[in-house]
Protein backbone atom coordinates (compact mmCIF):
# COMPACT_ATOMS: atom_id res chain seq x y z
CA UNK A 1 0.00 0.00 0.00
CA UNK A 2 3.03 2.36 1.13
CA UNK A 3 4.44 1.81 -2.31
CA UNK A 4 1.40 2.10 -4.50
CA UNK A 5 0.48 5.33 -2.50
CA UNK A 6 4.30 6.90 -3.27
CA UNK A 7 4.15 6.04 -6.91
CA UNK A 8 0.21 7.50 -7.41
CA UNK A 9 1.82 10.33 -5.68
CA UNK A 10 4.97 10.76 -8.27
CA UNK A 11 2.75 10.28 -11.02
CA UNK A 12 1.23 14.05 -10.02
CA UNK A 13 4.90 15.34 -9.70
CA UNK A 14 5.33 18.49 -11.93
CA UNK A 15 9.34 19.33 -13.02
CA UNK A 16 10.32 22.47 -14.23
CA UNK A 17 13.66 23.16 -16.31
CA UNK A 18 15.10 26.47 -14.09
CA UNK A 19 16.77 29.10 -15.88
CA UNK A 20 19.83 28.20 -14.22
CA UNK A 21 19.91 25.00 -16.09
CA UNK A 22 18.33 23.01 -12.63
CA UNK A 23 15.35 21.33 -12.74
CA UNK A 24 12.25 21.91 -9.71
CA UNK A 25 9.80 19.43 -9.13
CA UNK A 26 7.20 19.86 -7.09
CA UNK A 27 3.56 17.44 -6.13
CA UNK A 28 0.69 19.64 -6.12
CA UNK A 29 -1.50 19.02 -3.12
CA UNK A 30 1.40 17.60 -1.05
CA UNK A 31 2.62 21.15 0.63
CA UNK A 32 6.09 21.10 1.27
CA UNK A 33 7.01 18.61 -0.72
CA UNK A 34 8.88 19.38 -3.47
CA UNK A 35 13.20 19.59 -4.95
CA UNK A 36 15.52 21.57 -7.02
CA UNK A 37 18.68 19.59 -8.58
CA UNK A 38 21.26 19.33 -11.31
CA UNK A 39 19.39 16.81 -13.54
CA UNK A 40 16.28 15.78 -13.71
CA UNK A 41 17.09 11.82 -12.56
CA UNK A 42 18.58 13.48 -9.00
CA UNK A 43 15.74 15.87 -8.98
CA UNK A 44 13.01 12.81 -9.42
CA UNK A 45 15.17 11.17 -6.42
CA UNK A 46 15.15 14.06 -4.28
CA UNK A 47 11.68 14.55 -4.50
CA UNK A 48 10.51 10.86 -3.67
CA UNK A 49 13.17 10.98 -0.70
CA UNK A 50 11.33 14.18 0.78
CA UNK A 51 7.76 12.62 0.40
CA UNK A 52 8.42 9.32 1.52
CA UNK A 53 9.98 11.31 4.63
CA UNK A 54 6.77 14.14 4.32
CA UNK A 55 4.58 10.64 5.03
CA UNK A 56 6.75 9.27 7.41
CA UNK A 57 6.06 12.39 9.76
CA UNK A 58 2.71 13.27 8.59
CA UNK A 59 1.90 9.58 10.33
CA UNK A 60 3.65 10.13 13.38
CA UNK A 61 2.11 13.93 13.96
CA UNK A 62 -1.49 11.81 13.17
CA UNK A 63 -1.89 14.16 10.19
CA UNK A 64 -4.69 13.59 7.48
CA UNK A 65 -2.77 12.68 4.57
CA UNK A 66 -4.35 13.62 0.61
CA UNK A 67 -6.29 9.93 -0.37
CA UNK A 68 -5.19 9.63 -3.99
CA UNK A 69 -7.46 7.15 -5.67
CA UNK A 70 -8.82 4.26 -3.61
CA UNK A 71 -5.24 4.59 -1.64
CA UNK A 72 -5.13 6.24 1.96
CA UNK A 73 -2.74 6.17 4.27
CA UNK A 74 -4.85 7.67 7.07
CA UNK A 75 -4.83 5.42 9.92
CA UNK A 76 -8.48 4.70 11.03
CA UNK A 77 -8.46 5.06 14.53
CA UNK A 78 -11.96 3.96 15.21
CA UNK A 79 -11.25 0.42 14.91
CA UNK A 80 -8.73 0.38 17.02
CA UNK A 81 -10.02 2.42 20.02
CA UNK A 82 -11.06 1.25 22.77
CA UNK A 83 -14.62 2.56 22.62
CA UNK A 84 -14.95 -0.36 19.85
CA UNK A 85 -14.16 -3.60 22.25
CA UNK A 86 -16.00 -5.91 19.98
CA UNK A 87 -14.19 -5.20 17.02
CA UNK A 88 -11.05 -6.23 19.58
CA UNK A 89 -9.74 -9.99 19.02
CA UNK A 90 -10.76 -11.72 22.03
CA UNK A 91 -7.61 -12.09 23.34
CA UNK A 92 -7.14 -8.25 23.61
CA UNK A 93 -10.59 -7.97 25.08
CA UNK A 94 -9.29 -10.36 27.88
CA UNK A 95 -6.67 -7.87 28.36
CA UNK A 96 -8.66 -5.13 28.06
CA UNK A 97 -10.87 -6.48 30.64
CA UNK A 98 -8.18 -7.30 33.37
CA UNK A 99 -6.32 -3.87 32.71
CA UNK A 100 -9.61 -2.14 33.46
CA UNK A 101 -10.72 -4.18 36.73
CA UNK A 102 -6.93 -3.33 37.55
CA UNK A 103 -7.35 0.44 37.01
CA UNK A 104 -11.30 0.46 38.75
CA UNK A 105 -9.37 -1.10 41.80
CA UNK A 106 -6.41 0.96 42.22
CA UNK A 107 -8.60 3.75 41.58
CA UNK A 108 -11.10 2.25 44.71
CA UNK A 109 -8.57 1.35 46.83
CA UNK A 110 -6.80 4.91 46.89
CA UNK A 111 -10.21 6.25 47.65
CA UNK A 112 -10.97 3.89 50.35
CA UNK A 113 -7.75 4.68 51.45
CA UNK A 114 -8.03 8.04 52.18
CA UNK A 115 -11.47 7.84 53.21
CA UNK A 116 -10.49 5.59 56.31
CA UNK A 117 -7.43 7.94 56.77
CA UNK A 118 -9.19 10.88 56.73
CA UNK A 119 -11.81 9.32 58.70
CA UNK A 120 -9.40 8.12 61.70
CA UNK A 121 -7.89 11.16 61.89
CA UNK A 122 -11.00 12.83 62.80
CA UNK A 123 -11.90 10.18 64.97
CA UNK A 124 -8.60 10.97 67.16
CA UNK A 125 -9.68 14.44 67.31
Amino acid sequence: MLTAYINAAMQRATYELLSDGTFYAEIPGFDGVYANEANLEQCRQTLQEVLEGWIVLGLRLGHTLPQLGNISLTPELQAASLGHISSLPTTLKYWYFILTLWVFYNSISSVLKNFFYLESSLLKN
